[in-house]
């Protein structure tokens, strides 16, 4: 095969040669590697469509850590290894690596300490990643984990080196959002596992409050999370006064998943609830701080946009309030 490549990307002369004895119709089986969180199992699901559609014939074995199986798209792939994240003895991960036998292609798409050393150990015909640092030694192409283009897509280029024409809009495999059909619901998840990203609460009342009274004929729902820290009870409380806001509690992530395709817009930090709302193609206001938000903003689909001041802190409320109004109002015509 062609590697479809010029200055994208690093690489070496042995390993293009491995990559251009690669036969398409010969490649059986394929190893990813993605040992991360909710939100970047979510992007990765168009990747492993994708890949599919490449490699018809191949069976896919997806590798995870115990402790990130949440939204892992399981559901995409033929098998699954699950890595445990707190067992640091080589000797168990060199067992592990013995179970990725047999491979054609290895993706390593996680760029952590114990992906590497699956990937060393692998006897994969052609290994591929995007480390953090220059490992000429480990892969056979190394592509750059930009932080200025979504993530998903950034995925995506991985199959381009093989010259794949990709679907656009990237294909989630799950429920999709329909404007004509969507409920007039506005839906709020300001937590996050990193606390200094959340926004601040008594912000976040000033713009449900307002939105609440701007749209009377829409509900505003504030969704909980699992964490105790995400259960909103005290917000919910003093804006119990507002007859069409209510409280959403917890469910399983296929109803999370079917509820968000159905609502109006997603108000988020940046955090994997968020990324399930861009999964569906539902409409998103991010809310960025610490982190950057061009790798999570998916710029190809107009419905969603991303607040931030250049020094890093918090958007004010009022910004905020009148995206909303104009996002709404704007799919509302």
């Amino acid at each position: 095969m062609k590697a479809w490549v010029e200055k994208g990307a690093s690489y070496n002369h042995k390993g293009l040669e491995k990559f251009k004895n690669l036969k398409e119709d010969e490649v059986k089986k394929i190893v990813v590697i993605r040992h991360a969180a909710l939100g970047d199992m979510v992007q990765t699901r168009p990747f492993l469509y994708e890949l599919k559609r490449l490699f018809p014939k191949a069976k896919i074995l997806l590798s995870i850590f115990s402790t990130y199986q949440v939204g892992a798209p399981v559901d995409l792939v033929d098998e699954v290894q699950v890595v445990d994240r707190k067992n640091q003895s080589l000797f168990y991960l060199r067992n592990k690596a013995k179970e990725l036998k047999d491979i054609d292609v290895l993706f390593d798409l996680a760029a952590t300490s114990k992906s590497y050393f699956l990937s060393f150990f692998s006897t994969a015909k052609v290994k591929l990643g995007f480390p953090y640092r220059v490992m000429p030694w480990l892969y056979d192409i190394r592509l750059l984990r930009s932080d200025f283009k979504y993530e998903a897509e950034l995925l995506i280029d991985f199959l381009s080196l093989f010259g794949h024409k990709a679907q656009y809009p990237l294909n989630f495999f799950w429920p999709q959002h329909s404007n004509e059909s969507s409920n007039k619901e506005i839906a709020f998840f300001m937590s996050s596992s990193t606390l200094n990203k959340n926004y601040p609460q008594e912000k976040v009342f000033t713009i449900i409050s307002e939105l609440a009274q701007h749209f009377t004929d829409y509900t505003v729902t504030i969704v909980q999370g699992v964490g105790e820290s995400e259960k909103f009870l005290d917000l919910y409380e003093s804006l119990k006064k507002f007859s069409n806001i209510r409280l959403r509690e917890t469910t399983s992530l296929d109803e999370l998943i079917q509820w968000m395709s159905s609502i109006s817009l997603l108000i988020s930090n940046d955090t994997g609830v968020r990324h399930v709302a861009l999964g569906t193609h539902t409409p998103t206001l991010g809310i960025f701080n610490i982190t950057v938000p061009y790798r999570n903003w998916p710029r190809y689909e107009r419905q969603h946009e991303c607040l931030f001041n250049k020094d890093g802190s918090f958007i004010d409320e009022k910004e905020v309030i009148s995206s909303a109004i104009r996002m709404i109002e704007e799919r509302a015509h």
